[in-house]
C-alpha cells in the first residue's frame, strides 16, 4: 500500500470507461489488469535499474513509488502539461511515467514535472509491467 490511505482509496476507484472517453483511446488491457486485481499495491517502491554491461550506461531506469489513479478526480487537476496524456505511474518525486493516445499508448515516456520535457523509454506498457514485476522478485 502506499503511504497515504487516501491515495489508495483514489487508486482502487479507478474509471477505466471515463479516462477512454477522455482521452479516446482504451486503456491496455494489462493495465486494466494490474488496477483491477490490486497488484497495483505490490508493485509500489520498486527501482529497475538495467545496465548496459559494456559501457556500464544505464539500459532502462524505473524508479516506481506507486501508481496513478485513473479516474475523472485524477484529470481534473493534472500536472501542467500533463493534461492529454495517460499518466499511470510516478516516481515519488512528481515525475511521471505516461503513455501518448496519438501513440495508442504503445510507448511509456518519462516525463520530468520540473521541465515538462518527455523522454521515451523505449518500451511498452505490458514491457514496463513485466520489468518492474521482474524487478520485485528479485
Amino acid at each position: 500500500m502506499t503511504l497515504s490511505k487516501n491515495l489508495d482509496e483514489k487508486i482502487k476507484n479507478f474509471d477505466f470507461d471515463y479516462i477512454e472517453s477522455y482521452l479516446g483511446n482504451p486503456v491496455p488491457s494489462c493495465l486494466k489488469e494490474l488496477y483491477s486485481s490490486g497488484e497495483v499495491f505490490e508493485l509500489e517502491n520498486i527501482i529497475v535499474d538495467e545496465e548496459d554491461d559494456d559501457e556500464g550506461n544505464d539500459l532502462l531506469y524505473i524508479c516506481i513509488a506507486n501508481w496513478e489513479p485513473l479516474n475523472e478526480e485524477r484529470y481534473q487537476r493534472p500536472w501542467p502539461g500533463t493534461e492529454k496524456y495517460l499518466n499511470f505511474a510516478q516516481d515519488g518525486s512528481g515525475n511521471l511515467f505516461i503513455a501518448k493516445p496519438e501513440e495508442n499508448f504503445e510507448v511509456v515516456h518519462f516525463f520530468d514535472h520540473e521541465t515538462g520535457e518527455l523522454e521515451s523509454l523505449n518500451i511498452n506498457i505490458p514491457t514496463f509491467i513485466g520489468k518492474v514485476r521482474e524487478w520485485n522478485e528479485d
